[in-house]
């Protein structure tokens, strides 16, 4: 019987957790139309500016076909790369934005 009680309040308490995390999960899943989604999807700058540091620039791909976005060749070392709506050539080395676009 003792056994039997035992088992009993294990299974239990292994439900309740996975309830709770079940619930939990629930709670936070994917909303691309949640306005806190929408905040957390942009980048903190709303505007990036030349001589900013940006360390999240690797995250974007570079902009190859910068004539095609009416932009000029960037400077020896530079590259193109957009961020929301706004375009970014950085110097790799540095992370640092060397000139910007205005968002578009």
């Amino acid at each position: 019987m003792f056994k039997k009680s035992i088992v009993l309040a294990l299974t239990l308490t292994f439900l309740g957790t996975t309830f709770a995390y079940a619930r939990d999960a629930q709670q936070h899943s994917y909303n691309p139309n949640h306005q806190n989604y929408k905040k957390m999807s942009k980048h903190n700058h709303a505007h990036w500016k030349k001589g900013q540091h940006y360390s999240g620039w690797k995250s974007h791909e570079k902009v190859d076909s910068y004539k095609q976005h009416g932009l000029h060749k960037p400077k020896k070392g530079n590259h193109w790369i957009k961020v929301n709506d706004q375009y970014l050539q950085v110097n790799p080395k540095s992370g640092s934005i060397v000139e910007t676009t205005a968002p578009r």
